[in-house]
């Protein structure tokens, strides 16, 4: 083992990180480069070649003091020739930074060096490069890499014939990269990469560009490029336009979408565009986020001027151009560590616009407006909420709107009441519908207490007893609607105790990686068994009901709370 002096400590410092091409490959070719590399130490300019220690810069001043081990077969200093040569089996290593090759030369007389033969670099993050040879030159400030290829510890492979670097530009021709470790075909091609005959990285304008790119799958073809320009990882947003789309629609005909960022602010961007179909009117798009201390909005929506069919009793009807659009929204405000508010909104013009322009696939659109607030094991939310219906071939119902609905949950410590928890809930629920229906206001409240024993046998057992109670006050009834002497507004109550005890045997064989369990389970719940779901009190909630593996344990089996589950019955399995 031979330590360098110091003058060639700092030359060998400059080339280890000549050679560190693992970020800037991955950022040429994929706009990344991992946080930790950014933070862990002072950046250098990117590959292929590092500030000169005389330079002044900070930064490379420090890095020279990393010393760097140097082993060979021999090292000679030519004094007429003003060269240094490492030869045989050269290996530097630099920190976690291991470069091994052939010879090594440095000519002091003209400042240029040269790695050569079998060169390979083992980078501090894990990243592998191979190159047949490497120059440096003009005080380290210009080089030249021939026969590159990097194996990047994420999984991704860089190639490239050969790569310059001259006046801030970083050059590569005839590169090709894949991000993953893609399957390959049987003759090693992999599933997908990127290629292009020229790369060039604009050191001081942060910008790449690639001339003839083309995307291949499998090694064919499937799409190119002559030219394709983004900024690189130092620059997180810049103002432009963002790649096209293109596609087909059975409706639409061919679809072309481009839009245009515009990063207005570190907090705030936008997001315009249109699309252009071959059947259809433009849709002009637009979308807008912004980015608070404690909040955060988001909102985007489109508008077009467009025909529609649409089916008028069983029959359909085309109708004129019209003004057609959707908005979407939806905002966060943490107000303090207990409170948070916020707002999803859900609109659009028509019931066939979202599907048609595949905006959205949803049934029902919801809008809301809500506030929560958590403490300890307690919780509780207030919330308003509307619905708009766009199902085009199925029967649709009236969407009440939710005028309010307020929940809260408060829950006790554990084993701190008789060995168990107690509980406590409340509930204000308010239902109206624009046209006619039903309108219904209900409060609910209950409190209960939990224990749960584990037997000295194996045996788990569970005891929950509960007490709730009901009021209901109806406007509009549903029945009134079918027989006009029946009052339309009503009051009604409702009291429903109930114990439910469980027992289960959990029987576990652990295996070497895997682990069985088979738990018999039998329950009981005991409760009243008439007077809990009169006519009087309406079911908005409890409709659905089914009996399944997920319930079939459960005290009450209906899904809401409009209906409960009276009387004593006993469940048991597997």
């Amino acid at each position: 083992m031979v330590r360098s002096k110091q003058h060639y400590t700092i030359l060998l410092a400059a080339l280890m990180a000549v050679l560190s091409t693992g970020p800037a490959a991955a950022q040429w070719l994929t706009g990344y480069e991992a946080a930790e590399t950014r933070q862990a130490e002072p950046a250098y300019p990117a590959w292929p070649v590092a500030a000169p220690a005389s330079s002044g810069n900070p930064a490379a001043q420090d890095k020279t003091k990393i010393p760097v081990n140097l082993t060979a077969d021999s090292l000679q200093h030519d004094e007429q020739a003003q060269t240094v040569t490492a030869s045989g089996h050269v290996e530097m290593i630099q920190g976690k930074r291991i470069l091994k090759a052939d010879e090594v030369i440095y000519n002091l007389r003209t400042d240029e060096g040269v790695a050569r033969g079998n060169v390979v670099l083992t980078d501090k993050n894990g990243d592998v490069h191979f190159a047949d040879e490497i120059q440096l030159g003009q005080e380290m400030r210009s080089g030249l890499v021939r026969g590159l290829q990097s194996y990047l510890v994420d999984g991704g492979h860089l190639v490239a014939r050969d790569g310059t670097r001259e006046n801030g530009l970083l050059t590569l021709h005839d590169a090709s990269y894949t991000p993953c470790e893609c399957d390959t075909d049987k003759d090693g091609t992999p599933a997908w990469q990127l290629k292009a005959k020229k790369v060039v990285y604009n050191e001081e304008e942060h910008k790449i560009t690639y001339r003839n790119a083309q995307f291949d799958m499998f090694g064919v073809p499937v799409a190119w490029f002559p030219y394709i320009s983004h900024p690189d990882n130092k620059i997180k947003r810049k103002s432009g336009f963002l790649t096209p789309d293109l596609g087909y629609d059975s409706q639409l005909g061919g679809v072309l979408t481009s839009n245009y960022y515009w990063n207005i602010a570190p907090d705030r961007d936008a997001t315009t565009g249109v699309m252009v179909t071959t059947n259809m009117a433009p849709v002009a798009l637009a979308e807008y986020r912004q980015q608070f201390d404690n909040a955060d909005i988001k909102t985007s929506g489109s508008v077009t001027r467009s025909k529609r069919t649409d089916d008028v009793n069983g029959q359909e009807v085309r109708k004129d151009s019209e003004w057609r659009g959707h908005m979407f929204a939806n905002g966060r405000w943490d107000i303090n560590e207990k409170w948070r508010a916020g707002t999803n909104l859900e609109l659009t013009s028509d019931d066939q616009y979202l599907r048609q322009y595949d905006f959205s696939s949803k049934n029902v659109l919801e809008n809301e407006l809500y506030t929560e607030r958590f403490s300890g094991r307690n919780y509780a939310v207030g919330r308003i909420l509307s619905f708009q219906d766009v199902r085009i071939l199925e029967d649709r119902t009236d969407q009440p709107d939710v005028l309010p609905e307020m929940e809260a949950s408060f829950m006790g410590e554990p084993n701190a009441l008789l060995g168990g928890r107690w509980n406590a809930d409340a509930s204000i629920l308010g239902l109206e519908r624009s046209g006619s229906g039903q309108d219904m206001q209900r409060m609910i409240a209950s409190a209960g207490w939990q224990k749960r024993q584990v037997m000295n046998i194996g045996v788990v057992n569970m005891v929950d007893l509960n007490t709730r109670g009901d009021f209901y006050n109806v406007h509009d009834l549903d029945p009134a609607a079918l027989n006009p002497d029946d009052d339309t507004t009503d009051t009604a109550t409702r009291l429903y105790p109930r114990a439910h005890v469980m027992s289960s045997y959990p029987l576990v064989r652990p295996g070497e990686k895997t682990q069985t369990v088979i738990e018999p389970v039998v329950s009981l719940t005991v409760s009243p068994d008439s007077g809990l779901n009169d006519d009087e009190i309406p079911n908005e909630d409890s409709q659905d009901a089914q009996v399944n593996a997920m319930n079939v344990m459960n005290p009450s089996r209906f899904p809401g709370m409009d209906r409960v589950e009276g009387g004593s019955h006993v469940a048991y399995g597997v």
